[in-house]
């Protein structure tokens, strides 16, 4: 009778220390997703505000004409984009801007793109600016909102397979025009004749545990799998594509730009990490490898108005003349890549 009264209280033993793990489990997992659903929230929300060192249109040269807006819609959200229009084109660059960034961010580069005989089309991405969305949701929201425009910019007859369409993207932006040359959009004949990419990455989950880590330090690698899994959930299979398997197979030239100092993306997660790599020829890598341009947002920039930028703070009254001096070896080797494709 004893032993058999022993042997049932190691079971209820046993049996109350697996109950009290499984529930240590569940709460650990549980928490862990509403902490990375709130990381997330907080990471992405909505970006209405734009930077103060930034010109606005108004601020531009009569020479660049009133852009035309359009609407299109992507994953239930309604997006407003603009098309710049020169009285004659060489073809479209669709600009695709990175998170947080709205259409007038880089204003200075369309107005050059435009005087150059570009038509320029942009946007606000989800949850930017004029567009809806309460949060920008994730990194991978940025690539479907460019297949959304770029669908949009297609079906509307604002380019077609007879026109040169180009893509110039900027960190997630420069992602998003990297997964345009997949096979998955292949079949959609989006015309895509060529891309630049400044400041890209390679895949969305390795910014996010690299930024993760500069709060949360070590536990962002122990919470790794819930990042990944909970951009699964909300992305699927968009939540983690190699720009680089996108580019490389592609055949359709690229102009890869990164700076070695750039602490947003830097060249261990970076698209531009690849040079050498590329077995496609069409691929040009160029590394900016040292002073205040080799920056994330910086590339295109004088070394001065670089500077100045690094240095500014939000309390400083800008100087807008001085933040923003286009960089003219950058300027002539995007739009030397732009014209290079127009006869081919």
């Amino acid at each position: 009778m004893l032993k058999s009264s022993n042997g049932k209280s190691k079971k209820a033993r046993l049996k109350k220390i697996i109950s009290i793990g499984l529930a240590a489990v569940l709460i650990y997992v549980t928490v862990s997703f509403i902490l990375t659903a709130v990381v997330f929230s907080v990471l992405f929300k909505r970006s209405d505000s734009t930077l103060p060192f930034l010109y606005t249109f108004d601020e531009l040269s009569d020479e660049i004409p009133d852009p035309r807006e359009v609407t299109f819609k992507s994953d239930g959200n309604l997006l407003k984009g603009k098309i710049y229009e020169p009285e004659i084109s060489k073809g479209l660059v669709v600009v695709a801007n990175g998170t947080r960034s709205n259409s007038d961010y880089h204003l200075t580069k369309i107005e050059r793109f435009i005087c150059d005989g570009w038509t320029v089309a942009t946007y606000d991405a989800t949850g930017v600016g004029e567009s809806e969305g309460r949060g920008i949701k994730g990194l991978p929201q940025i690539k479907r909102d460019l297949a959304a425009f770029l669908a949009f910019l297609r079906d509307t007859g604002e380019f077609s397979r007879d026109s040169v369409a180009l893509i110039f993207g900027h960190s997630a932006g420069g992602y998003a025009a990297a997964c345009m040359l997949s096979d998955e959009y292949s079949d959609e004949d989006f015309g895509i004749d060529g891309i630049v990419s400044v400041s890209g990455f390679d895949r969305p989950v390795d910014v996010m545990l690299y930024n993760a880590r500069k709060y949360v330090g070590v536990w962002a690698d122990i919470q790794y799998c819930f990042i990944y899994l909970y951009n699964f959930i909300l992305f699927g299979k968009d939540a983690d594509i190699s720009a680089f398997d996108c580019v490389n197979c592609s055949e359709v030239p690229a102009l890869i730009i990164n700076g070695a100092n750039d602490k947003t993306v830097p060249p261990e997660i970076g698209l531009a990490r690849y040079d050498g790599s590329f077995t496609d020829p069409n691929v040009t890598c160029i590394e900016i490898s040292e002073g205040p341009r080799a920056e994330h947002s910086t590339a295109w920039l004088s070394d001065s108005s670089a500077e100045y930028v690094n240095r500014f703070n939000d309390g400083d009254v800008p100087d807008k003349n001085a933040a923003n001096e286009l960089d003219e070896s950058f300027m002539n080797d995007v739009l030397g890549f732009f014209d290079s494709l127009i006869n081919n």
